[in-house]
């Protein structure tokens, strides 16, 4: 994280980064126009655990 900003790097052309609750629902989806790096904001999304999925890895986060 930084300034409020999920930072995701080494995400490949085409790959979706996903945002889910703990229960399963998207939160939002962001599908890579380019090789890199990419800056997410979360200030959209309330309190809580969340679970982000890119390249196949899954990653478990708080935004408090």
């Amino acid at each position: 994280f930084e300034d409020g900003m999920l930072i995701v790097s080494q995400i490949k052309k085409g790959a979706d980064v996903c945002i889910y609750t703990t229960d399963g629902k998207l939160q939002k989806k962001l599908t890579a126009q380019r090789t890199g790096t990419y800056r997410l904001s979360l200030s959209l999304l309330s309190k809580g655990v969340y679970l982000i999925k890119a390249d196949n890895v899954t990653y478990k986060i708080t935004k408090r």
